[in-house]
This record gives structure tokens, C-alpha cells and sequence, in this order.
């Protein structure tokens, strides 16, 4: 997910488009049929029916409750620890934005998105996930220095855990390692191939020809 990258959501039947996530970035609303809701009726005065929730926006609309959905091995309370928005302050959709980004951040999503529900008494903000495959297997190709077994004992990712990036870049950054104390510092990780569920790691070591010394 690329940061200033268009983040949609909806808000029952209207879709809200941030362009960027900024403090100044300005919401376009698009509404459903007629540009009225047809569950809620149209405000036509500040006194008669309730106000459109784009003109209620620029209010402060209190956020009523945070969740999450799209988890099914992530705890969710794990996903909304990262989140600073809080239930009882009003609505910030530049930090909501920056909140779906630490959200995936943690490295357990392939996609992060939200929605803003809106509610008579503020708003409810749910995060939408999509969980990173669980891994069954860990492959090692082109390793000859050292098995693959123990190239797998590095890797703090194992078969059953959700494929998380940011732990899996740790794990290759101990492979390296592992190499360069052993004096192979021109071993490298060539490439990483997710093929779901099994996680393929080509590993490059390079030979030394023959030394001929002349003289």
C-alpha cells in the first residue's frame, strides 16, 4: 500500500475519497442516488430532519467505536494498537488515514482500508484488513554452506504464523548475518518468492575459481 495513494471508503451509501492524507487534505463526497440517502431524510432547514453527514462533518462528529474486521489470526486489539484515534474524540480523517498506514505497518496486511459509519450521535470507524497468507513451509534454494534446516532456525517466522513482512526482513537480515561471521560476505538473499502458503528463499553464494599463482 503506497502512502499518498488514494484511500476509498464508504459511509453507508456514500463514498468518501481522500486524495491525500494531510492535515489539510479535503474530503469529495460522493453521494448515492440524487445525492440523497435514501434511508435518512434530507436536511431542508438547521431545524427540520437531520443534517447531511457531509455537512456534519466539518462539526467534529464524535467517534462512537473502533473496530476492525478482515482478521482471523491477528488479534484485533493487536490491530488497534496502533491506531491514536480514540473512541470519544472527533473525527480526524488525516490521523484515521495515518492510522490505516501504522496499521499496516505492522507488517500482517496485504491491504488497509476503512469505513466511516455514520450514526445519529457521531460515527463509527472500522478498519478493513486483508491478512498476509499462513505460512506453511520455508524453502531454501542454492545453499550449500549451510542447511537449510539451519537457515530455517534463524527465521523467527515459522510454519503456522501469518506472513509478516517486517519480521520476515529481520529474518533475512540474520541470514546475511550468519554468512558474513562465517566469512562469506559476498553471500546474499537473491530473492524471496511468496507462492501461498510456501514462502521460497533463493539463497546466492558465490564460488571462488581456481588461484594460480604465478612467479
Amino acid at each position: 500500500r503506497e502512502k499518498g495513494k488514494s484511500i476509498s471508503f464508504a459511509a453507508e451509501d456514500k463514498v468518501i475519497t481522500m486524495d491525500a492524507v494531510s492535515d489539510d487534505s479535503v474530503p469529495r463526497i460522493l453521494q448515492g442516488k440524487e445525492g440523497v440517502s435514501p434511508d435518512r431524510p434530507q436536511s431542508v432547514s438547521g431545524d427540520i430532519g437531520r443534517p447531511r453527514f457531509e455537512d456534519r462533518l466539518s462539526t467534529g462528529l464524535k467517534i462512537l467505536s473502533l473496530d476492525v474486521v478482515g482478521v482471523s489470526n491477528v488479534v484485533p486489539e493487536h490491530v488497534l494498537s496502533a491506531v491514536t484515534s480514540k473512541v470519544g474524540e472527533s473525527m480526524n480523517e488525516a490521523r484515521l488515514g495515518k492510522d490505516a498506514d501504522a496499521i499496516f505497518e505492522l507488517g500482517f496486511f496485504a491491504n488497509v482500508d476503512y469505513k466511516i459509519v455514520d450514526e445519529e450521535k457521531g460515527v463509527r470507524v472500522v478498519f478493513i484488513v486483508e491478512e498476509n497468507p499462513v505460512v506453511e513451509s520455508i524453502d531454501f534454494t542454492g545453499n550449500t554452506v549451510f542447511s537449510s534446516d539451519t537457515l530455517r532456525d534463524l527465521c523467527f517466522t515459522k510454519p503456522g504464523m501469518v506472513f509478516n513482512r517486517v519480521f520476515f526482513r529481520n529474518d533475512l537480515q540474520r541470514i546475511k548475518e550468519k554468512y558474513q561471521q562465517e566469512g562469506y560476505v559476498m553471500a546474499r538473499v537473491a530473492d524471496v518468492r511468496i507462492e501461498v502458503p510456501v514462502v521460497n528463499v533463493v539463497i546466492v553464494e558465490p564460488k571462488i575459481g581456481e588461484i594460480i599463482i604465478q612467479g
